[in-house]
């Protein structure tokens, strides 16, 4: 298959490259012939439905979602919208005082590091319970008056086309559910239809959780045909003494039947001997418009005149203008005609099965696209996929890596504008931390906490330092927007949007940061590595401690940020006496890296031994990955001791959870160890993928699913050390394979095609005119143009070839 479609390809490449590859992916999945309908590359599918909710599956528009069970007897669609938060914007809980932070630094430099840890989290922190959280918009129900007796059950998710089907022959009569949430009509509908008429009957229950006992929501009907839910978001024991009472939200739904009949009856919809059902779902709450409710039956009505044939033609056309800029392709196996649990289950017992790892990134993109879409919010801990009042985790936003993990797939996967909902957010967030960051630390710029929700609130909320001292995320937040810059090398995205921002988190540092007396170098603090604790003799004996001056991973995310913003700044031409200051901090910042007498980077300033050698956060190779201040050919040394620290972590139980493991597999791909990256891809399918494939920490957790699907875009394809690396981690049982349409920094975007283990060309589309430098495995390659004549290339140190593009136009790469 792989040789006729490289034939293809190159039949193909002239002319418009997007057509160029959407044409070659139909050709890919026409070579495929399988046992049954279902994609190996692009469907997930069932012979039963979910028992639990774990096994169920997604839908989302980014801002409506939904997870289906696919039940015989009773359909469950539990709902969401991503504003569904108690409480709402206040900074009454910003707490602490410059004055108590000199004495938190002086007593750290002095060692008294019981105070700190003792009494710091009293000053700066709140103890709010139950914390505030994203909450389930509720639960419908479709309980059919037929039997459970069925044949040929097949439920099935295709990532392809966004819609979830449930199919089933029952009583010489074959059923079909057809359940998609649109972006452009902004609603969810189900379509039942079967082959017999009157054939469809069944009651329709909308319902919500109750909060600590106490109903969260009324339900009533609106004439034969509807159903509303209205309702407050609360939290019930909260410090707000309103319950914590937040957004104020509006479901609607209603039902479009031929034949049959329609009533209403005690708050549930009830349809009889209909030859086909419509279920349309509409809501909104007061976070986005105060016209929710007006705003909920327009968009009902509008989907109800469009219809459904409109309505999903339009949906599909949405969902794969952006799912189809990428696909990968890999050798199938016996094991790929399995449905999904059976070959998830194959693959936990060792089985190869590499297109199940296809499976598995195109999964992850679906995911991203259907929980974060320009207008929506940010991806949160569970996507948009909640059925709780009160999450795990709170569903929030964790910035000390878990919502930057959500992204890490956007640029180089080739749905960036998929990030706008963070960039968002990371306004408001810094709008919110400049009155925290000058009443609480006497600082200018802006700060923000270890986590955060939709309000963007700045203020700390924990009760114990390991976890909850930390204020880098603003930094690390803003290497997002300096990343996704340099993928798409839009001027006036960095001019209007990434250098405001970036500016004022330097100034927050340049005043935040102090000398540490042993060197007099700059250092971050009071902090913690997150959320890891070292040991020190206090009283003959070991204690856990946790506060710090300069743990390693804030230094190298600021040292980071001050090496972007003097690039950037002197690219924008800014003000001289700016990056003056700016030069004079980054000269005088104490380094991230550095290495102890066992060969490790220090996790903290000086070489304490760790409470726990096998902790989950391995936060000093953040140079590493997402960082680049490490790379095994330009910072050896460096890559050694990463190596060392990594291989310690796991030696002691590290990568435990599934967003750890996902961060493993990127620590590999970026070390050029692609047998040990795809070792640990196995592991995370192994200890923490459902059969739904979502990401279990446990509990389901979504910045796994993201980290992988970066990941195995980084063991294909790397950008970040100012070349375009080929290939650079690639397993020996990905024997043969192609991607498409993946991203590198420079606005390059490239299809890759390997077989036998390799590169047997790739075609890289300059977006601008610049100069491109690629890499394959330190080998001779060639670079020809659309034309196939020879471009002239300069040859650099480890095999990296130079040579300049022209905008918008395509480059082929071979081995000489």
């Amino acid at each position: 298959m792989m040789s006729q479609t490289t034939s293809t390809l190159e039949q193909l490449v002239s002319g418009n490259h997007t057509k160029t590859w959407l044409l070659l992916i139909s050709v890919l999945l026409s070579q495929c012939s399988f046992a049954n309908d279902n994609s190996p590359y692009f469907d997930l599918w069932y012979q039963q439905p979910a028992k639990i909710w774990d096994h169920a599956l997604p839908i989302g528009n980014g801002r409506l979602g939904a997870m289906v069970f696919g039940g015989i007897v009773q359909e469950r669609l539990q709902l969401n919208e991503d504003t569904m938060w108690a409480g709402k914007p206040t900074d009454k809980y910003n707490k602490g005082s410059k004055q108590q932070l000199e004495f938190y630094r002086k007593a750290l430099f002095s060692g008294d590091f019981k105070t700190v840890d003792d009494n710091i989290m009293k000053d700066f922190s709140i103890d709010m319970e139950p914390k505030r959280s994203h909450q389930t918009l509720g639960d419908l129900h479709i309980n059919f008056a037929h039997g459970e007796q069925v044949s040929s059950y097949q439920r099935t998710l295709s990532l392809e086309n966004a819609i979830s089907t449930v199919q089933y022959q029952l009583d010489g009569s074959q059923y079909t559910r057809q359940t998609f949430a649109s972006e452009p009509a902004q609603v969810m509908v189900t379509r039942i239809t079967a082959d017999t008429a009157k054939a469809i009957s069944f009651n329709l229950v909308l319902s919500r959780p109750q909060d600590n006992g106490f109903e969260t929501a009324t339900v009533r009907n609106i004439g034969d045909d509807s159903l509303l839910m209205v309702g407050q978001v609360t939290q019930r024991g909260g410090l707000d003494p309103d319950h914590g009472a937040g957004v104020k939200f509006y479901n609607l739904v209603k039902i479009v039947a031929q034949g049959g009949k329609v009533f209403s009856e005690d708050n549930r919809l009830f349809v009889e001997n209909a030859d086909q059902v419509d279920i349309f779902i509409a809501a909104n709450t007061n976070f986005y418009s105060e016209l929710y409710q007006q705003h909920t039956h327009e968009q009902l009505n509008a989907a109800i005149g469009k219809g459904w044939s409109a309505l999903k033609r339009q949906h599909i056309q949405d969902h794969q203008a952006l799912f189809k800029r990428s696909a990968l392709v890999m050798q199938t196996t016996a094991n790929s005609v399995l449905a999904t649990d059976q070959r998830l289950s194959k693959v936990q017992q060792g089985v190869e099965d590499p297109a199940f790892t296809a499976l598995y990134y195109h999964y992850g993109r679906y995911l991203l696209i259907a929980s974060s879409r320009v207008g929506s919010q940010p991806a949160n801990l569970q996507g948009i996929w909640n059925r709780h009042i009160r999450a795990p985790w709170n569903a929030d936003y964790h910035v000390n890596i878990n919502l930057q993990m959500n992204y890490w797939p956007a640029d180089i996967a080739n749905l960036s504008e998929l990030q706008q909902p963070l960039f968002a957010f990371i306004q408001r967030l810094a709008e919110r931390g400049k009155q925290r960051a000058e009443h609480n630390f006497g600082v200018r710029g802006w700060v923000s906490p270890h986590a955060t929700d939709i309000w963007a609130s700045p203020w700390t909320r924990a009760t114990k330092p390991h976890w909850g001292l930390s204020h880098v995320s603003n930094a690390w937040l803003m290497s997002h927007m300096v990343d996704s810059y340099q993928f798409s090398q839009d001027d006036e995205f960095l001019q209007s949007q990434v250098w405001p921002l970036l500016k004022q988190v330097c100034l927050f540092y340049f005043d935040w940061l102090v000398p540490h007396p042993d060197n007099g170098k700059l250092v971050s603090g009071p902090a913690a590595s997150p959320e890891n604790s070292y040991l020190v003799e206090e009283g003959g004996k070991l204690v856990a401690r946790a506060t710090t001056m300069g743990p390693a991973m804030d230094q190298q995310i600021i040292a980071q940020l001050f090496k972007n913003s003097l690039r950037l700044g002197k690219k924008l031409a800014v003000d001289d006496e700016f990056l003056t200051q700016l030069e004079q901090h980054y000269a005088k910042l104490s380094p991230g890296i550095r290495i102890d007498d066992t060969g490790r980077i220090m996790e903290w300033f000086y070489p304490y031994p760790e409470a726990e050698p096998g902790h989950r956060h391995i936060s000093h190779v953040y140079a590493l990955y997402p960082g680049n201040d490490i790379h095994p050919l330009i910072t050896p040394e460096f890559a050694k001791a990463a190596r060392n620290t990594i291989d310690f972590r796991l030696q002691h139980g590290g990568a435990a959870t599934g967003w750890s493991r996902a961060w493993m597999i990127n620590f590999m791909a970026r070390l050029y160890d692609g047998q040990s990256a795809k070792q640990h891809l196995d592991v995370l399918y192994q200890r923490s993928t459902s059969s739904n494939l979502f990401d279990l920490h446990p509990p389901f957790q979504i910045d796994g699913n993201f980290g992988a699907t970066a990941a195995i875009v980084e063991m294909l394809l790397q950008s970040h050390a100012g070349f375009i690396d080929l290939l650079p981690s690639l397993p020996k049982q990905w024997l043969n394979g192609e991607i498409r349409g993946i991203k590198a920094r420079g606005d390059f975007e490239l299809d890759i095609n390997w077989q036998n283990g390799r590169l047997v060309g790739a075609h890289m589309r300059a977006g601008v005119s610049d100069k491109a430098r690629v890499r394959y495995m330190g080998k001779h390659i060639q670079i020809t143009n659309k034309d196939g004549e020879a471009v002239p290339v300069t040859h650099l140190q480890h095999g990296i070839v130079e040579f300049r593009t022209e905008a918008n136009n395509v480059y082929k790469i071979t081995m000489k």
